[in-house]
């Protein structure tokens, strides 16, 4: 298999995907790092602080777009110019061509996280340091690497099922966004307060403060349960809530991260040795 993941390797440093990519999520990172800046130096004069903590991983939830895209292209590449089927011919079994072709975008992602956490930590010429403790900031480098790699082992299986590029494309794009307008809506309503504080507009123009109400929106009992699980356990939920410095069950997160890699990796495998490669 050593010689099918040096082969992919070469692919990786020659593909012009994959630099895209990269230079996409640096810029993206770059630019959400030089806004926060320019608030922190804006603000400073008014009394606020603003943290590098506040912007250094809101980049994470937008990395599984790049990914879709690279690995929808990449691997569907390999389909249209007949190279599985070629690697197949030769002797090359099924589980070794979808471990290697994992393997490398694995790699890639994890790149495209380095690179952009590389390009935030020009933000410490100005802010000097983190407030979280280096725990915390361990724990979410550790885990955002975690989610990166789930997240790229279930695009992977997508794309190792769909033989036409250009539909593997579009599918990986569209559920990734959905993945995240989902995750997102799910975070939305578990941020919701359980009560509101109500007021009113007086005629001579005071503001007076009602008795706190329910809020419909705010989900409890068995549905929050299982809103938490969603949140918990597909990778954006985290990511999501790591951009806001509001992860409240990293353990979980992780457990759930490690079994998406291992289940999508063993059904990508089983699948593949069943798929017709004509």
């Amino acid at each position: 298999m050593s010689n099918l993941i040096s082969a992919n390797m070469r692919r990786l440093w020659k593909s012009k995907v994959f630099y895209l990519c990269l230079a996409a999520a640096m810029l993206l990172s770059a630019i959400n790092m030089i806004s926060t800046i320019r608030n922190a130096i804006e603000y400073a004069d008014e009394g606020y602080t603003i943290d590098i903590d506040e912007s250094f991983f809101s980049f994470l939830p937008t990395l599984p777009i790049f990914i879709s895209a690279f690995t929808s292209l990449f691997i569907g590449t390999e389909y249209s110019d007949g190279t599985i089927r070629n690697k197949v011919t030769v002797g090359r079994t099924r589980k070794d061509i979808y471990l290697s072709t994992l393997f490398v975008a694995e790699v890639m992602a994890l790149i495209l996280l380095a690179a952009s956490y590389a390009v935030n930590l020009v933000g410490l010429i100005c802010f000097k340091s983190f407030k979280m403790g280096m725990g915390q900031l361990l724990t979410y480098l550790g885990l955002s690497a975690l989610l990166i790699c789930a997240s790229t082992a279930l695009l992977v299986t997508l794309a190792m099922l769909c033989h036409k590029k250009a539909v593997g494309a579009v599918a990986a794009l569209l559920l990734t966004v959905l993945a995240i307008v989902d995750s997102a809506m799910i975070y939305a309503r578990l941020d919701e307060p359980p009560t509101i504080q109500g007021y009113e507009m007086t005629v001579n123009g005071q503001i007076v403060l009602e008795e706190p109400h329910p809020n419909r929106y705010y989900v409890s009992g068995f549905k929050r349960d299982v809103y938490y699980f969603i949140h918990d356990f597909l990778p954006v939920g985290p990511m999501l809530a790591m951009a806001n410095l509001e992860v409240h069950a990293p353990l979980a997160s992780a457990l759930y991260s490690v079994m998406i890699i291992i289940g999508c990796t063993w059904t990508g495998i089983k699948l593949f040795e069943r798929k017709d490669l004509k």
